[in-house]
């Protein structure tokens, strides 16, 4: 099932889910170490904080030409726009756009891109991988 236009930098995606499933969401792990005592039961763990988010969506390309726009563009950070149901995070900022509602997520870096099919009619699918750094508040 489509979900309504998305973008990154200025290339149009639509990400794509199976009906009745949710999409993909942001997801960070906690970075730590525990450290054991020699010779005994104690141990410590030192909690170092939160890793990047990420989040894995299947996409739909209109064409050719935008699959390999959004292929020159991996490796670099730029504005990610979802449509603002598809997470439960807040984006950077929300907007509204033909009517709907989006979050957008600002230095958003792209890290793979991978399962690429050419499908009937021109249009490519494949899946993103995207990396956003963690904001720490003061």
């Amino acid at each position: 099932m489509p979900m309504p236009q998305s973008m990154f930098a200025t290339v149009p995606i639509t990400i794509l889910r199976t009906p009745g499933s949710p999409a993909p969401d942001w997801a960070t792990n906690l970075r730590y170490k525990t450290h054991e005592f020699p010779g005994g039961n104690l141990s410590f763990t030192q909690i170092f904080g939160k890793s990047d988010w990420t989040v894995e969506y299947e996409v739909r390309f209109a064409s050719q030409a935008d699959f390999q726009r959004l292929h020159a563009l991996l490796g670099t950070r730029q504005t990610l726009r979802v449509p603002f149901d598809t997470t439960a995070y807040a984006g950077t900022r929300a907007l509204q756009f033909l009517g709907e509602l989006y979050k957008e997520f600002d230095r958003v870096f792209l890290t793979s891109i991978s399962a690429v099919q050419l499908r009937h009619g021109g249009t490519v699918t494949c899946r993103c991988n995207w990396t956003r750094e963690v904001q720490v508040s003061a």
